[in-house]
């Protein structure tokens, strides 16, 4: 039987080898993990963004049982590109895709590994600038943002939080969490050297010691009146000042765009998240004496 399952796999790879890229429909096959709420939103979300570009072809899998069934669908559709979401695709489907097709595959709904993946698409790692700009908006008094990278942080994202921090004038103070114990002490640390009034702490990076130390580092923040800004939506209901999450129709959007531009170029191209929804806690709000800009009253959720 082993015979007939590897005659099955080059089957498959002859298919996708033979892909043509000028195929007219369906112009984009998706490839989308089951899953339950609230995730599946999430990923129908991205979908319906891919949507508005694009004809797709989705294909709703079980990546653990029902890849290979998947990788022949999407061989008989000649797609002109092959988009995966979500880690479950990426990992059982990806290698074998790249490997054998000659359409682009683009990845969207993954953090991105440093130094492991050279992917095309868009990283889920909330991108520095967009997420500074409203930073500026809601506090233009702002000097000196502490923030702390662990061994997994990007060069990448490291290189655009630079970047970003001197497109608005805005001092970068990075220390290295080496170990769990170290990260959570530069936290500690950021908060009591940070300044109220000019300074803000960054959670650029979120990580499960965060996640574990947030509460306490809620309180010092709120004791020392300094703000801190997270890139995880949850942190907000619990005490960040302000925190951003994806706009996941917008990522669809620009998957598919990206796809688009792909068909014309050679050239590979990977992002992090351009397009954000912003959450601020207008009780830390008040509670620090930020006047919340007209231009943000309609364009943020505020958390009462």
């Amino acid at each position: 039987m082993r015979w007939l399952k590897t005659f099955g796999w080059l089957l498959i790879s002859f298919f996708l080898a033979h892909i043509p890229a000028s195929a007219t429909a369906p112009t984009v096959a998706v490839i989308v993990p089951k899953a339950n709420e609230p995730v599946s939103r999430l990923y129908t979300s991205i979908v319906s963004g891919i949507q508005t570009r694009l004809p797709v072809d989705v294909h709703s899998i079980n990546p653990r049982t029902e890849a290979h069934d998947a990788m022949t669908r999407v061989a008989r559709a000649n797609p002109k590109a092959i988009i995966l979401l979500g880690r479950p695709v990426y990992d059982q489907l990806y290698s074998q895709l790249t490997t054998v097709s000659t359409v682009p595959v683009l990845v969207g709904g993954v953090f991105f590994r440093s130094g492991t993946e050279s992917l095309e698409g868009i990283d889920l790692t909330i991108e520095p600038l967009a997420f500074l700009s409203r930073v500026k908006q809601l506090m233009p008094n702002l000097r000196r943002l502490y923030t702390v990278t662990t061994p997994n942080t990007s060069p990448m994202l490291v290189d655009a939080a630079r970047r970003a921090a001197n497109t608005y004038a805005l001092t970068l103070d990075i220390a290295e969490g080496t170990t769990p114990q170290s990260e959570g002490l530069a936290y500690w640390t950021a908060l009591d050297r940070a300044k109220s009034g000019e300074d803000a702490v960054w959670i650029m990076q979120n990580t499960s010691v965060v996640d574990t130390l947030f509460p306490r580092l809620f309180e010092r923040s709120w004791y020392r009146n300094i703000p801190l800004l997270s890139v995880s939506g949850e942190h907000a209901e619990i005490g960040a000042l302000l925190s951003a999450y994806p706009d996941y129709e917008a990522m669809g959007i620009r998957l598919a765009e990206l796809a688009l531009k792909r068909l014309d170029s050679k050239t590979p191209q990977r992002e992090m998240v351009k397009h954000l929804r912003f959450l601020i806690n207008d009780r830390v709000r008040a509670h620090l004496g930020i006047n919340l800009p007209s231009e943000l009253q309609t364009d943020v959720i505020l958390i009462r």
